[in-house]
């Protein structure tokens, strides 16, 4: 319980004021005024695992890169595993998974013909549009609402 109590991730936010700490060693300057209190500061932060945030965004960056090694190393131990057995379904497998296809629009007909074309497809799409939504050119007087009557 105490191993699981120390792995939570925790964020500390403040301006501690404590310019006379050299947080990259984690010492701190030996003129400081208050060398007590911030000697304090830095354990707390050792014993805690405590970091600065832009610490925070270099171990991201690192740790990213470890995993996205790892995931590589896995893909490629995957598919060597599953050539020296004599079996392509990983590496196919993986093929499929990586594959980013377009299809776009499905060849449409009209008047009983197929058609593949981007722009008669456009206009075939265009047509049916029209067919279906109407505009209504006549301007019928809408009532005024200012004129109420009980």
């Amino acid at each position: 319980m105490e191993y699981e109590a120390r792995e939570k991730h925790i964020i500390l936010a403040g301006d501690f004021n404590c310019p006379d700490i050299d947080w990259s060693n984690m010492v701190v300057n030996k003129s400081a005024a208050d060398r007590e209190v911030q000697q304090a500061l830095i354990d707390l932060s050792i014993e805690h695992r405590l970091t600065q945030w832009g610490l925070f965004k270099q171990y991201q960056r690192e740790c990213k890169k470890v995993f996205k090694k790892a995931e590589v190393n896995h893909i490629n131990n995957t598919i060597q595993k599953g050539l020296e057995e004599n079996n392509s379904k990983p590496f196919w497998r993986y093929v499929k998974s990586r594959r980013q296809d377009s299809v776009g629009v499905a060849p449409l007909k009209k008047a009983g013909r197929l058609v593949n074309n981007g722009k008669e497809k456009a206009q075939i799409l265009v047509d049916q549009f029209k067919s279906v939504f109407t505009r209504d050119d006549s301007n019928p007087q809408l009532p005024d609402k200012s004129k109420r009557t009980s």
